[in-house]
């Protein structure tokens, strides 16, 4: 809008939209079963839920889990950080968590299905340096998961159902996640609010009505 002067009037946002009842649906058994094949039972489950770059900053949340496993001794959390990316900087994680002790903490899962993971996940963290409006995020309010995220493109939009976290704060980060995980710090209420953004705000739906209305108000203003 500055760069080219454009009048703000004539700007309309469209948020992300998901398929929420694809993320609502998921059965009891179907979590026990997923719980299983990660190997999360009875663990407190921290998930980054993102492809594998080097913008998305996994590295600050590998050495969150280093303060809290290895510094403050909270030992029932796992941590799973998924999908797939740069191969090199798949490595670099991978040595980065042989490094500081953490393979029986820390996994790289690959490619999953979102509502899989989220399905047993206790609290989601995006400690992204870029972001755009990111559907994970969208996708953790869907599943009732706690959001910890650095202030990117979005956040004002959303700053109300999720925790903040500084670009590359790992000390920040780490004690957001104690809070969260010793009941220090309540989110229930948090995540109701991001639950009923999302059904009214960023549905599929809602998303596609909001896109034609900017259409048919483009093609009533040129009548």
């Amino acid at each position: 809008m500055k760069e080219f002067g454009v009048d703000e009037s004539k700007i309309s946002v469209v948020y992300n939209g998901i398929p929420v009842t694809d993320y609502t649906n998921i059965t009891e058994d179907e979590i026990q079963k997923n719980r299983r094949l990660f190997k999360t039972q009875n663990k407190y489950v921290v998930t980054q839920l993102s492809r594998l770059s080097p913008v998305k900053n996994h590295e600050c949340l590998i050495r969150a889990m280093d303060i809290l496993i290895n510094r403050d001794e909270i030992t029932n959390l796992i941590c799973l950080i998924t999908g797939t990316g740069d191969a090199e900087y798949q490595n670099t994680l991978i040595r980065m968590i042989q490094e500081k002790k953490l393979t029986d903490y820390v996994f790289l899962t690959g490619q999953v299905r979102p509502v899989d993971i989220l399905s047993i996940s206790d609290v989601m963290v995006l400690p992204s340096n870029v972001e755009g409006f990111p559907v994970s995020v969208l996708e953790g309010f869907a599943m009732k998961v706690p959001v910890i995220r650095t202030k990117t493109g979005g956040y004002n939009d959303v700053e109300s159902f999720c925790l903040p976290m500084e670009f590359n704060d790992a000390e920040q980060l780490a004690a957001n996640i104690k809070k969260i995980y010793e009941g220090e710090l309540e989110t229930s209420d948090m995540v109701s609010r991001a639950y009923e953004f999302i059904l009214n705000e960023c549905s599929d739906v809602k998303m596609t009505e909001n896109i034609l209305k900017i259409y048919n108000d483009f093609n009533h203003e040129k009548k």
